[in-house]
């Protein structure tokens, strides 16, 4: 008898047989689970039973801005086991694969232990300065090989204190630096020391950096948050008079409508479930802008797959939309006059931006954009009718980004400020349900606290623009005016000259 066999299901036969004869020797040494026991210890299947000695460590994980809590169930210097935190109100015991791996954070071979000094040559700032490609940074890089030593806390510390005490005390003779009443402390770049912070401390330990700050005597202090999200901070910062986020991680599930232009059921999982409560409790509609069909665009009523980088595009035809083409114009509605002088508009103002947004018609984004006339229509409609002017605030819209948005180099006066003012202008801010989010890469802190944040109770992500002091609350004594209401009510969204900033003169859209 002959047996046709593909090469394909002769590896399959194969890889079964070999797996088949190992099976007696995979067997010794493992528990056996015989037919008549009914019950096991814990850890005894498996082979882990130091974990009924383990305690639980909670931590928050590190990987994106969700912020979920971890249990890390430690066995003296072991990690035996580790799952989602039960009691935690952000991901409710839930991990998606990042947090479920970040164990390896912990349990790898390539962690540094113990405090590490540099011992080999640093490389010459102009050296590094003057690369003008990857590839010449990389050679000076490798032209000087970094070396390290090991070292212990007690060592690195009083190297670093004795550092910073020889450039400060050196700066201080060279310049004729006066001692202050109240210590050290000058303002300006010309000092020699800056701190930057990073996105993943903890809010305590930003306030604490601010506070070294301030006994080293500098005023230079930066975060990575600054730089991440800079282009967000600053966008909304001379829209709404507040930096940060307008809506939380549960407003997303009031919702009636989602706008994404990112996917966060890949990039930030656990997020979704909020976005997907709201589809099963509300019937939340999911529009995706996105060039490619993503996991979010899979789950999503709409998918409009557009030209990358002509984001700004389709958030003016919205506005378009409801100025020219919806019946009547949003700017007839009693609900939109009423936020006019709320948000303390003027007539003058509000024909700037319909002046601006008037070219932005069907045809003209759909050249922009690629994406049909047609279906911008029908998505400008669904967002526009279910928006706080149109339904008297008894549905909401909310425009959802991550680093897509952040990132391109027309972020500030084109993407996020059309997004913003288009939120501002529908009535979706300041209620439930409304504002934006934006899903980034750290969970915890946003920037060290300034000075003036303590003296005022303002929030450390309000513009210090000198340019927008005037009409963002600030006054020639640095007082700021806080608002009832979210930091929204009392703030002119811009002066006339401003709406200018969103024109295609600042991007390239075309």
């Amino acid at each position: 008898m002959t047996i046709q066999l593909s090469r394909r299901k002769l590896l399959k036969l194969t890889a079964l047989a070999s797996a088949a004869l190992a099976l007696p020797a995979l067997g010794q040494g493992v528990t056996q689970i015989g037919r008549g026991r009914t019950s096991y210890a814990l850890g005894q299947i498996g082979g882990k039973t130091e974990i009924v000695a383990a305690s639980s460590v909670p931590v928050i994980c590190t990987y994106c801005s969700m912020g979920c809590s971890i249990d890390f169930y430690v066995a003296g210097n072991n990690i035996v086991w580790t799952s989602g935190s039960p009691d935690s109100y952000i991901n409710w015991g839930a991990l998606c694969p990042k947090g479920k791996a970040a164990f390896q954070l912990v349990d790898n071979e390539l962690r540094v232990l113990q405090p590490m000094i540099r011992t080999g040559p640093k490389p010459p700032p102009d050296e590094i300065l003057s690369a003008n490609t990857w590839d010449e940074l990389v050679a000076v890089v490798k032209k000087y090989p970094p070396q390290w030593r090991p070292a212990t806390w007690e060592e690195a510390l009083s190297y670093i204190a004795s550092r910073i005490s020889n450039i400060l005390n050196s700066w201080r003779a060279s310049t004729g630096q006066p001692k202050q009443k109240d210590g050290y402390y000058y303002l300006g770049a010309q000092v020699p020391i800056q701190i930057i912070g990073s996105s993943i401390l903890t809010n305590e330990e930003a306030y604490l950096s601010k506070k070294l700050a301030v006994f080293l005597g500098t005023n230079n202090m930066d975060s990575q948050y600054r730089k991440c999200h800079s282009s967000t901070v600053s966008s909304l910062a001379v829209t709404y008079g507040w930096g940060a986020e307008t809506a939380s991680i549960e407003d997303v599930a009031l919702a009636d409508v989602v706008l994404f232009f990112s996917s966060p059921a890949e990039a930030h999982p656990l997020s979704f479930n909020y976005f997907l409560k709201g589809k099963k409790e509300r019937g939340t509609i999911f529009i995706t802008f996105d060039p490619r069909y993503s996991r979010t665009a899979m789950m999503s009523d709409i998918w409009v797959p557009f030209r990358s980088g002509t984001d700004a595009a389709v958030l003016l035809y919205i506005l378009h939309y409801a100025f020219f083409e919806r019946n009547p114009p949003i700017d007839q509605l009693p609900e939109f006059q009423s936020l006019m002088s709320r948000w303390n508009i003027t007539g003058d103002d509000l024909a700037d931006l319909k002046q601006l947004v008037q070219s932005y018609t069907a045809q003209e984004v759909s050249r922009i954009t690629g994406v049909s006339p047609d279906l911008l229509r029908q998505v400008a409609s669904i967002y526009v009718e279910n928006s706080g002017v149109v339904t008297g605030h008894k549905k909401h819209g909310i425009i959802q980004w991550a680093m897509g948005f952040t990132q391109h180099t027309n972020a500030t006066i084109n993407i996020i400020r059309a997004a913003a003012i288009v939120q501002l202008l529908l009535g979706n801010v300041g209620y439930p349900g409304g504002g934006r989010t934006r899903s980034g890469a750290t969970a915890t802190s946003r920037a060290p606290p300034t000075s003036r944040d303590r003296a005022t109770r303002a929030s450390p992500a309000i513009t210090r623009c000198p340019g927008a002091r005037r009409w963002l609350g600030y006054t020639r004594t640095g007082s700021y005016r806080a608002c009832p209401t979210l930091g929204i009510g009392r703030y002119r969204i811009g002066h006339r000259k401003s709406w200018g900033a969103l024109s295609r003169r600042g991007a390239p859209l075309i």
